[in-house]
């Protein structure tokens, strides 16, 4: 397990340290990126390291008021406890997973420091409770996000759209999935909730007339199209 790493990256003229010492003045966050991926490698070198740097670097943390702490595991689980504790005792402010495994493996090592994740089906695989409320330590992305989804967003436009009175749905009818049913459901409890008038606007195959028809004619303030193949 690499202590310290310092990196220059091609183009940003920066040299980053890694398990560094602090920088002296004003605030220093440390942030602790643990992955998989066996043998370690250097960031600049590390595609998902380098993007991960260069992204804090445009948010504005850079070497003066940021330390990253990276670790691999080499494919070796058995190591998150230790890896972990070594963190812990670094007093990082955040842990960052890439991976289902990784992060069930380092929310079982801690329960207090927070740990941001990439993973996929967060809620079946019992990371966090939902999506609106993690809960716990651990909260993220991924690319699934799961019928709550559609909730969310007429949430979402509702905020943008304060005075968002009429909202439209559009989806196919031969669409197969019943997840796709599903999503219009719930966006229409939620936006009931909210008090927003709900109109499903179904096309037949890539026949999109009546239902691009409907929509002008209903002239909703917003609309949501829901997945279809």
């Amino acid at each position: 397990m690499r202590r310290r790493e310092l990196i220059t990256f091609h183009g940003a003229a920066a040299i980053w340290p890694f398990a560094a010492q602090a920088q002296q003045g004003g605030k220093v966050h440390r942030v602790a990126l643990i992955t998989t991926m066996a043998p370690f490698r250097p960031a600049f070198i590390d595609p998902m390291a380098k993007a991960f740097v260069e992204s804090l670097m445009a948010f504005g943390y850079v070497p003066e008021n940021l330390v990253l702490e990276r670790r691999s595991v080499e494919g070796k689980f058995e190591r998150v406890p230790q890896i972990v504790r070594e963190l812990a005792s670094l007093k990082v402010d955040v842990i960052v997973t890439v991976t289902n495994a990784m992060t069930r493996a380092v929310k079982e090592a801690t329960q207090t420091i927070p740990i941001v994740m990439l993973g996929v089906n967060p809620v079946e695989e019992g990371l966090i409770h939902s999506l609106a409320r993690p809960g716990g330590n651990v909260t993220g992305v991924t690319p699934d996000a799961g019928l709550e989804a559609f909730g969310k967003w007429v949430e979402l436009l509702k905020e943008i759209i304060p005075g968002m009175s009429h909202i439209a749905v559009l989806e196919s009818k031969a669409e197969a999935l019943s997840e796709s049913r599903q999503s219009a459901e719930i966006t229409a409890t939620v936006a009931q909730q909210l008090g927003v008038k709900f109109l499903l606007a179904q096309h037949e195959s890539l026949d999109y007339a009546d239902a691009f028809a409907l929509i002008v004619r209903e002239r909703p303030d917003a609309l949501v199209i829901s997945p279809s193949a």
